[in-house]
């Protein structure tokens, strides 16, 4: 259920920081005020709200023919690795071969 920016909550990037960071706490994202836009089946909201932030994550996959070291693919790389994979920000700035800095 996709909202304009004007109906966005005013602190909307503080609430995605806050689901990121606690992507597989389910009892968190269950009490999130974000769930309540994914009760929509018969699956609890905090399920819904983690599969559409992963989707989200995936649809930055900028694809096979882009390079790897391309802004768009290093952003990618980082939000699935951190994010998704558990990874913290120094292993994923050692896996993607970057600074910590850039990471």
């Amino acid at each position: 259920m996709m909202q304009s920016a004007e109906e966005m909550p005013d602190n909307f990037i503080e609430q995605v920081k806050e689901v990121l960071e606690n992507l597989y706490d389910f009892p968190a994202l269950q009490k999130h005020s974000l769930a309540q836009y994914y009760r929509h089946n018969d699956e609890p909201a905090a399920h819904n709200l983690r599969r559409a932030v992963i989707n989200a994550i995936e649809r930055l996959n900028p694809g096979h023919d882009v390079a790897v070291r391309s802004g768009a693919a290093r952003i990618y790389n980082l939000m699935h690795l951190h994010y998704v994979g558990g990874m913290t920000l120094q292993e994923c700035a050692h896996e993607l071969g970057i600074s910590l800095r850039q990471a």
